[in-house]
């Protein structure tokens, strides 16, 4: 109730723990909290107060929880928009891609919020049966490739150090998958971990 007072235009909250769902907090809180207690609410309030955020909307990392969204129904609404049409032009280009998939939509999708947008989908891709753990990264083309995903990808590096918490292996590549086919994001520096190669490079195994 105290948070729903805070922030009027917040008609509802999402949240879950650490998983292969990315977020780019807007802000992140200093001390773990046990769930949903007042000083936990207080701090999420307070933290806000130095962040300019858009109508009030908001995303927080938990620390040692979690994530936490503040939405309206517009963009709760923009979520689901955004996923279906996420998963949607993913699951083309994968078919494109990787023709002999054996069944699209048994693959494991996983959303990646920057604040309370949705703009990116990791997928494990673990019909490859490749030696490393194999993760694709699908970027909507209208987002900037070199800021959001060098943050995805620079997350699951820094996760994957994390064992046995961690949804990531440290043996692991990540393929990029836009339907821009930029490369910029390869000239990135990032973590030796992940290994982001444009997925036109990958040679096709034979499923």
């Amino acid at each position: 109730a105290f948070l729903y007072d805070k922030f009027p235009n917040v008609d509802g909250f999402l949240h879950f723990h650490y998983s292969a769902v990315i977020v780019r907090p807007d802000f992140i809180t200093d001390f773990g909290f046990p769930c949903g207690c007042i000083e936990e609410a207080h701090e999420i309030y307070n933290k806000s107060l130095n962040v300019k955020m858009k109508q009030s909307l908001f995303s927080v990392e938990l620390k040692h929880h979690g994530y936490l969204l503040g939405l309206n129904q517009s963009s709760i609404h923009s979520i689901f928009s955004s996923w279906a049409s996420l998963t949607t032009s993913c699951h083309q280009l994968i078919k494109q891609s990787f023709p002999s998939v054996p069944n699209i939509r048994s693959l494991s999708i996983y959303p990646c919020f920057d604040g309370c947008s949705l703009s990116a989908c990791l997928v494990h891709m673990d019909f490859l049966n490749l030696s490393r753990d194999t993760w694709l990264l699908y970027v909507d083309k209208h987002m900037d490739l070199l800021d959001f995903p060098a943050f995805i990808l620079s997350h699951i590096a820094t996760s994957a150090l994390d064992p046995p918490t961690s949804c990531f292996s440290k043996d692991l590549c990540v393929l990029l998958l836009t339907d821009s086919n930029s490369k910029d994001l390869l000239a990135s520096s990032l973590s030796s971990l992940v290994t982001p190669v444009n997925y036109q490079d990958v040679p096709k195994p034979i499923l």
